[in-house]
């Protein structure tokens, strides 16, 4: 598609899964006024787009399929040498068309060097656990094969172990990029979390969550995003309105929906149960109602308990209303949510566990716990409208040049 722009162009480049999507657009509606932002096409999630009215635009980008199954397996070959470069070149690309005064990237891996090589800005969009200044040890999968040996030592010594192991992976999953810098004749990098950063580096996290160490002066906490859109969900609303405890089951475009198919069980009839999601007709009972995608914000405030796969905005859309999360993980990077949740006595996790009976008390002490204490403490700290006034201002910063590295 041709595009002509009477404003300056911002070009985004949200990872593959819905809840990158979303956040995106997040941000990109605060600036819509100055500059015509593009997306990066995706036939997923175009219609997305386009219904909050942004347009998108072809660009090369990792295959999602191929990515969640080798990150599933800790295979990090998604990330060889041609396919880094097939989309480096095809961002270059990209950049030159649209002459943007600035790209954002939401885990966009090859971004770095895409914006470097044109001289552009880049805003880069994180999580706090995928920082090089997390302040916790990134704990090991429970489906990591060293995972086994974790009881085996002191916890100390454990943690030193697996700080031990990641750095050495970093180094190993960035000498593809390394191949690249020096061939196209740009700055040398040393590991890969290096490729995640840009010119500002926006954390779309609560430091209570994820802690960080020794911020540089170009990283800005900005608080949690997630989607929160104008359906009024009148249907669902009166499907909840009794006395029973209400359940959300929301597993996002990465969840498996077969790890909540217990909710079927007759026992779980004493409670409403809404899910999104859900192709495969994995959940079905009275008690049981469900759309392909529901405004979860039109509906959380007569939810109890939210059960999902431990994304980033699932898990803050629930708490932004004080409820408790409990989480069946798919990939690792989840785990680390889970991580921080449980730290701070806010969720637990459904992992490993396969007893009824286990899962059944499970879900009974934290189906009463919604805003308790711990939960507004957090509750109050979440504001997406001061999430989306501090990209605002740190946007307009960035392209002014007054943030550097």
């Amino acid at each position: 598609m041709s595009i002509v722009s009477e404003k300056p162009v911002v070009l985004i480049f949200p990872f593959e899964l819905l809840s990158h999507y979303l956040r995106c657009l997040q941000l990109a509606s605060t600036i819509r006024d100055d500059y015509d932002v593009y997306f990066v096409h995706s036939h997923r999630y175009a219609h997305v787009i386009e219904e909050a009215g942004f347009t998108t635009f072809t660009c090369d980008a990792f295959n999602i399929d191929e990515v969640m199954t080798s990150a599933r397996k800790f295979d990090f070959s998604w990330l060889n040498y041609r396919t880094l470069e097939r989309i480096f070149l095809s961002q270059i690309k990209s950049i030159k068309q649209y002459q943007p005064v600035a790209v954002l990237g939401d885990t966009a891996p090859t971004l770095k060097m895409a914006a470097e090589f044109c001289q552009t800005k880049y805003i880069s969009l994180m999580n706090g656990y995928m920082t090089k200044y997390y302040k916790f040890v990134r704990q090991i999968s429970k489906d990591h094969p060293a995972a086994q040996f974790q009881n085996k030592f002191p916890r100390k010594i454990f943690e030193l172990m697996i700080e031990t192991g990641e750095r050495a992976t970093f180094k190993k999953v960035h000498r593809p990029f390394k191949a690249l810098r020096q061939k196209y004749g740009l700055r040398s990098l040393s590991a890969y979390l290096d490729e995640l950063e840009g010119d500002c580096n926006l954390i779309c996290d609560l430091l209570e969550l994820f802690p960080q160490k020794d911020l540089p002066k170009n990283y800005h906490i900005i608080g949690p995003l997630f989607y929160s859109g104008n359906e009024p969900e009148e249907e669902i609303r009166r499907f909840l309105d009794n006395d029973r405890p209400s359940i959300l089951v929301n597993i996002g475009s990465s969840g498996d929906f077969e790890k909540s198919a217990f909710l079927s069980d007759p026992y779980f009839e004493r409670y409403n149960i809404v899910f999104a999601g859900d192709a495969n007709g994995v959940l079905g009972g009275k008690h049981i109602v469900g759309k392909t995608f529901i405004n979860n914000s039109a509906i959380l405030d007569l939810i109890d308990l939210v059960i999902c796969h431990g994304g980033n905005g699932s898990i803050y859309q629930a708490l932004a209303f004080g409820v408790p999360v409990v989480c069946a993980t798919s990939i690792f990077e989840q785990e680390w949510n889970v991580q921080g949740l449980v730290q701070l006595n806010l969720g637990a996790s459904l992992d490993g566990i396969s007893d009824l009976e286990e899962i059944k008390a499970l879900i009974q002490k934290w189906i009463t716990r919604k805003n308790s204490a711990p939960f507004q403490s957090i509750k109050e700290k979440i504001n997406i409208a001061s999430s989306r006034q501090c990209f605002q201002t740190l946007f307009a910063k960035t392209v002014m040049g007054q943030i550097w590295n």
